[in-house]
């Protein structure tokens, strides 16, 4: 090998080496803007990134998380269909897409992606309890319900926040007080300190006490 050949190639490997360290640089940067909820600084992070490497369904994907925490939900949804389009196997991506299309008032479009999700994971409490609440706003509470019940049922260690208090604002919907008190007073054995919870209960105990008075 000639000495020149051996330089380009010492250029090649060094000049790689660099964008490689460059990249990592900004991706640990972009992880750690995010864990701290830095949303903005995460975004900046993140594009720089998908300036140098495009069509990157992780990028896309954790740009367009931030987007939705940083209130952007049109350039969340954008992210998260360019994901979709590389991988439209991650029930992750169409569960946050479905998240921008809720916080866009799009709740049918929501559905479909929640749909999508669960189909891709049956057993993910969080797909069925952001479902539940799609329903809730195209006024369903019918199914609802149905989607609560499956959410609580999976989420055995009571992770996520609220399941009950969904699940009896669902209940109150549909006249059935008395599972909605149930369902008040156990989210608020597990939160105590949950104010809309604790709203709801009175709101629902009024309706009991209006309903014993007319009839």
């Amino acid at each position: 090998m000639s000495k020149e050949n051996s330089a380009k190639e010492n250029k090649s490997t060094a000049s790689k080496r660099r964008k490689q360290t460059w990249f990592d640089v900004c991706l640990k940067a972009g992880d750690r803007f995010m864990k701290n909820k830095m949303w903005r600084d995460a975004i900046e992070a993140y594009s720089a990134l998908e300036r140098v490497l495009p069509g990157n369904t992780y990028i896309y994907d954790m740009r367009g998380l931030c987007f939705l925490n940083n209130g952007m939900p049109e350039e969340a949804v954008e992210d998260l269909s360019a994901s979709i389009r590389i991988d439209p196997t991650n029930p992750d991506t169409y569960n946050k897409r479905g998240a921008g299309y809720s916080m866009l008032g799009m709740h049918r479009e929501a559905l479909l992606d929640y749909n999508e999700a669960i189909i891709l994971n049956p057993d993910e409490a969080r797909f069925y309890a952001n479902r539940g609440l799609c329903c809730l706003e195209l006024d369903d509470a019918c199914q609802a319900v149905a989607n609560f019940d499956k959410a609580i049922s999976l989420d055995v260690k009571n992770e996520l926040d609220a399941l009950h208090l969904y699940r009896g604002e669902a209940h109150s919907c549909l006249g059935n007080y008395k599972l909605a008190l149930e369902d008040f007073d156990r989210e608020l054995e597990l939160h105590p300190l949950n104010m809309n919870a604790f709203a709801s209960r009175m709101l629902v105990l009024g309706m009991m006490d209006n309903d014993k008075a007319n009839s």
